[in-house]
């Protein structure tokens, strides 16, 4: 199954995507993440680790991509044995940033996880201090 979600925020594209590089950034804008472990600091191509969530959640991943220039980047998570990928990609409009995230895999992934992913890209486009 694809879906494809986007949200716009006043935050700059350079924000929003200083956001996203660092891991350790991520439960800022994404509170349901508590941490990441990963074997490097920031979002590169081959970069594995644990998203961890909510009551013990652990979720494996690898980094698919990243286009610092294009502003987009795609991972690979593991979710009770099924594969989801996920390409994000930011773009800058007149007053802020368009967030997008693509997600392919299972529906019983894809169906309830698209809609809930709003509340974190927009959090991640909010200009500091909103």
């Amino acid at each position: 199954m694809h879906r494809r979600v986007e949200v716009r925020g006043t935050a700059s594209p350079e924000a929003a995507w200083a956001r996203y590089e660092r891991f350790d950034a991520w439960p800022g804008w994404a509170p349901h993440i508590r941490r990441v472990e990963a074997d490097a600091d920031e979002i590169r191509p081959g970069v594995r680790g644990t998203v961890h969530g909510p009551a013990g959640l652990r979720v494996a991943f690898r980094i698919d991509a990243v286009d610092r220039a294009r502003r987009t980047w795609s991972w690979t998570v593991w979710v009770l044995g099924h594969r989801l990928i996920l390409f994000h990609d930011l773009t800058a409009e007149d007053d802020g940033t368009r967030a997008g995230v693509d997600l392919d895999g299972p529906a019983l992934l894809v169906g309830p996880y698209a809609p809930f992913t709003r509340w974190p890209l927009r959090r991640l486009v909010q200009a500091a201090g909103h």
